[in-house]
């Protein structure tokens, strides 16, 4: 066999094994490498099992070989530096890379019969390896070459592949075969969607075509056109039925569109004009690559599922998707209960409604008819989901109306603000509702992806938010279940397509409602993706804003002594205003030119206009203190005397004794004797005002509800502090009238005087 002796940069490398399309494939690598000056590397892979193996030892094995005799003699007629080689190796598409690597080629041209496989595939196993990621230019020859290129068509839709292609139509068009110069006519076509504007149509068209035939625009050989259709292959079939040799078209961008979908285009162009369709692909970059092997790495590892398992997994989803009675009843017992959960702000009683609810089973359903181009199961989803969504959003408006005194909670609050973590939760939640509906072995992960789901309770967030009147609440709650139910039917989709859930290509029907539905999943996602980005962004300024709000305020705090934030309430109006009402607690009564230094000190931290509402709560800080045994024994001592007049000496002697100590005294002596004979001279009389009281006299803090009593500077104003229930003090004989109640002055026990409610105190009798 042949061996590579030595390596030829910039080479152009020709595989062949069909005689009958040798002289096609040589024809049109001749041209290229005219065009580029560079010679030509004919490779064939024989397999180890092939018999005429033994017959290559020792030889060069061209001459036994036809399909390397015939491209060779076409190179060579054409003037072209070609030679051969052989190789040896079970893997023909790793047998092409590895040479591709050896003689550092720039471009590899492939033979394509453009029609489907056995397997359902337009790829054989060769191709697909090469192109999935290339590591040169590929050119794919579909069909069989002609002799002669006089006009060749190139669509140029957009994207590096249309313009390599483009760029090697050019190269075509001016290369000469065998002494005579060929006038070859290239078209550019672009095919604009009837949607676009009629005006805008052509110019917009003019801008594409410049931008991608650039230096070319003007060539004499070039014709540019314009046509308008939504069809592009029945545009291209239709231009190409006046008259051309060839069509050269780019592949797609993706590598997993061009695994699944490659060809579709091409492949329609080539089986319905049995045209010449030369498909073209540029080398991939090292990091797109890099990324492109992680990813392949990633599908090889995930297992395969064999067609009976494929089977049993639609069976199960048809099942689940299905629109019976049992599956009206626990979407019904789980929107009650998620509804009841909600109301009681219970996440409990929540998770158990997200394990109940079966909508997961219809939503995964969709992404599984969208992927296999299923209408009917397609059809089935819908229905289901559609009426379990109503019942639940019914539920919920019902239980809102029911229940007494419904009102908002955090729970219910929590579902009316989604953002783009929402959006990965979601598309999580999908990816592993369909790997686990795919595998068994780890099926019991449902109920926990259920519970991520989270399908029922937004709906009946939405139901209640109606019920209460709060458009805010259901519309939130509606964005997030439209997020959810989006992201799980996309990201199941994926996965199984990953699964090998996607059509045969021979079913055309099918795989074009797979190219729809994945092109509207991903245009909604993108929908969704941009709404809760800017949800996400508004959100993320308020906390912003209430963490700079909550900086600046707690930064003022330090610099008022014995003062602590109760509250803040902010509102911005639309002059861009910041309003903030806050309340503060303090034992301090702050003048105007504090607050105003206050709100300028806020203000210029911020960096926007601030207008304060500022609230201070008086109060009063005591030292601790160990609670007193509360002893009350007034003990008035009568001693008779013979004088006009009786003395009576009252101590009242509270724990602890107030301070000064009180002792008032009727009279000014008295004489003991052991005869007792009172003789009234003078009778003391109190002057009979509403405005006195028996003074001293003791009383206790009552009525108060275990809350106690205000004591103010004056009857009925500012708080001067605070006394618990059961303390006692002392009367001190000034009663008032004020804001309709009787207000009493007296003394606590820390020596503060001050006004308390006289209902709010109770006399102590005292002890004789």
């Amino acid at each position: 066999m042949a061996s590579v002796h030595h390596t030829q940069t910039g080479s152009i490398l020709l595989p062949v094994s069909n005689p009958s399309r040798a002289a096609s494939l040589a024809a049109t690598a001749a041209r290229i490498a005219l065009a580029r000056s560079a010679p030509v590397i004919v490779l064939t892979i024989v397999l180890p099992t092939d018999p005429s193996l033994a017959r290559l030892e020792g030889e060069t094995g061209a001459d036994m070989q036809p399909a390397l005799q015939t491209a060779l003699v076409v190179l060579h007629a054409a003037g072209v530096s070609a030679r051969s080689m052989v190789r040896v190796a079970d893997d023909v598409g790793v047998a092409i890379r590895q040479t591709i690597r050896e003689l550092g080629s720039q471009l590899i041209v492939l033979g394509w019969r453009g029609e489907a496989q056995p397997d359902g595939n337009y790829l054989n196993a060769a191709l697909a390896a090469v192109l999935e990621d290339p590591i040169c230019d590929v050119v794919i020859v579909g069909g069989y070459a002609p002799q002669q290129l006089q006009r060749i068509l190139v669509p140029v839709g957009g994207g590096p592949h249309s313009a390599f292609a483009f760029r090697l139509a050019s190269e075509l068009a001016g290369t000469s075969t065998q002494g005579s110069t060929q006038h070859v006519k290239v078209t550019a076509l672009h095919v604009v969607p009837q949607d676009y504007h009629p005006r805008s149509t052509f110019i917009s068209s003019a801008r594409h075509l410049e931008q991608m035939i650039g230096d070319r625009l003007h060539d004499s050989g070039l014709v540019r056109k314009t046509v308008v259709a939504n069809d592009t292959a029945q545009a291209i079939l239709e231009e190409f039925a006046t008259g051309y040799d060839a069509v050269l078209m780019g592949t797609s961008r993706e590598a997993l569109i061009d695994r699944l979908l490659f060809g579709d285009l091409p492949q329609r162009v080539a089986e319905e004009s049995r045209a010449t369709v030369i498909v073209v692909r540029r080398r991939t970059g090292f990091v797109t690559r890099v990324l492109r092997r992680a990813w392949h790495g990633i599908i090889a590892a995930m297992p395969a599922l064999t067609p009976s398992e494929r089977d049993e997994v639609r069976t199960v989803i048809r099942e689940g998707a299905r629109s019976r009675a049992d599956f009206f009843v626990m979407v019904a017992l789980a929107a009650i209960l998620a509804g009841l959960g909600l109301l009681l702000n219970s996440p409990a009683v929540i998770i158990g409604a997200m394990l109940v609810a079966p909508l997961m089973t219809a939503i995964v359903g969709l992404g599984l008819g969208i992927v296999e181009g299923d209408t009917g199961l397609l059809r089935m989803a819908v229905w289901a989901s559609a009426r379990g969504i109503l019942l639940a959003i019914l539920i919920g408006a019902l239980l809102g109306v029911l229940v007494p005194d419904a009102a908002t909670t955090p729970e219910i609050m929590a579902r009316t603000q989604p953002n783009v973590l929402d959006l990965g939760v979601a598309l999580a939640s999908g990816a592993a509702g369909a790997y686990a509906l795919c595998r068994k072995s780890v099926s019991a992960a449902l109920a926990g992806i259920a519970i991520a789901a989270a399908l029922v309770p937004p709906l009946t967030t939405v139901g209640i938010g109606l019920a209460l009147g709060r458009q805010d609440i259901a519309g939130g709650a509606l964005l997030l279940f439209v997020t959810n139910l989006i992201a799980i039917a996309a990201a199941s989709g994926l996965f199984f397509l990953l699964f090998g859930f996607a059509p045969p290509a021979r079913h055309k029907t099918q795989r074009a409602l797979l190219r729809r539905g994945l092109l509207g999943a991903l245009m909604l996602l993108a929908a969704v993706t941009v709404i809760l980005g800017i949800l996400t962004t508004q959100t993320l300024r308020v906390v912003r804003l209430d963490r700079a709000i909550d900086a600046a305020i707690q930064a003022e705090l330090e610099i008022l002594p014995d003062t602590e934030l109760v509250e803040v309430r902010r509102s911005q109006t639309d002059d861009g205003v910041l309003h903030l009402a806050v309340t503060l607690r303090s034992v301090h009564q702050f003048p105007h030119e504090t607050a105003l230094t206050f709100q300028r000190d806020i203000a210029t931290r911020l960096q926007q206009p601030v207008a304060l509402l500022l609230n201070v709560i008086p109060a009063t800080r005591l030292d601790p203190l160990v609670p007193p045994t509360f002893t009350s024994t007034p003990t008035p001592t009568r001693t008779p005397t013979p004088g006009p007049t009786a003395t009576t000496t009252f101590t009242p002697t509270p724990s602890p004794p107030p301070s000064p100590t009180l002792t008032p005294t009727a009279t000014a002596s008295a004489s003991p004797s052991a005869t007792a004979t009172a003789t009234a001279l003078s009778t003391v009389t109190p002057t009979a005002t509403p405005t006195t009281l028996p003074t001293p006299a003791p009383a206790v803090v009552v009525n108060t509800s275990g809350r106690g009593a205000w004591l103010r500077t004056t009857p009925g104003g500012s708080i001067a502090g605070a006394v618990t229930e059961g303390t006692a003090v002392f009367l001190l004989g000034e009663q008032i009238e004020a804001n309709g109640r009787l207000w009493a002055r007296v003394l606590i026990p820390r020596g503060l005087t001050g006004w308390i409610a006289l209902d709010y105190l109770k006399l102590v009798s005292a002890t004789r």
